[in-house]
C-alpha cells in the first residue's frame, strides 16, 4: 500500500507562522491546512473557521511512496510532524518544514473513494490539526463533500 507525504517548505512555513501570530488569541480555532496538488505545483491555503485565509502556492508538496509498515501498524497521521530546532534564547521552535501524513487506515478508506497514484492530482486533501490529533479529509476533484478519513479510528 502507498502512503502520501504533504510538505511545507521553510519559505512558506514562515509566511504560515507570520499569518499565525497575525491571528492571534482572536482565532476560536486551530487552522486547517488545505492542499490542491496540480501537475505544475500545489495550492495550500490555511484558514481558521471563520476567519482570514492564507493562499500559497508551493512548487511541489506531495510524494507517494510505497509503505514498507503493514497497513494496520502505520500511525504516523496522529500528528503532523513539525522539523526544526530549538533557537538560542528563544522559546519557541524554529519549524522549517511542516510534514502530514495520510497513511494506514487512512489509505485504505482514500482507496476506497477511488484514489488512486494516477488520481493523485484529482483529489482535495485538508488537515485539521488539534492538540495531539489531526482530522484528514480528501474529496474528489469536482465534488463538493469532504470524507473524513479520520472519523471513527481510535
Amino acid at each position: 500500500m502507498d502512503y502520501l507525504t504533504f510538505h511545507v517548505r521553510e519559505q512558506a512555513t514562515e509566511e504560515i507562522k507570520a499569518f499565525l501570530h497575525e491571528l492571534g488569541s482572536g482565532a476560536s480555532n486551530p487552522p486547517t491546512y488545505s492542499f490542491v496538488p496540480g501537475e505544475s505545483g500545489c495550492k495550500l491555503s490555511v484558514a481558521a473557521e471563520g476567519g482570514p485565509e492564507l493562499s500559497l502556492s508551493l512548487a511541489h508538496c506531495v510524494h507517494v511512496e510505497e509503505d514498507p509498515v503493514a497497513p494496520d501498524q502505520a500511525t504516523r497521521w496522529r500528528t503532523p510532524q513539525y522539523h526544526g530546532s530549538l533557537p538560542p534564547e528563544a522559546t519557541e521552535v524554529g519549524v522549517k518544514e511542516i510534514v502530514f501524513w495520510i497513511d494506514g487506515a487512512l489509505m485504505a478508506r482514500l482507496e476506497e473513494m477511488g484514489w488512486t497514484r494516477a488520481q493523485l492530482h484529482g483529489f482535495d486533501y485538508r488537515f485539521g490539526p488539534a492538540g495531539n490529533e489531526v482530522t484528514i479529509s480528501a474529496r474528489g476533484r469536482g465534488e463538493g463533500q469532504w470524507v473524513e478519513l479520520t472519523g471513527g479510528l481510535a
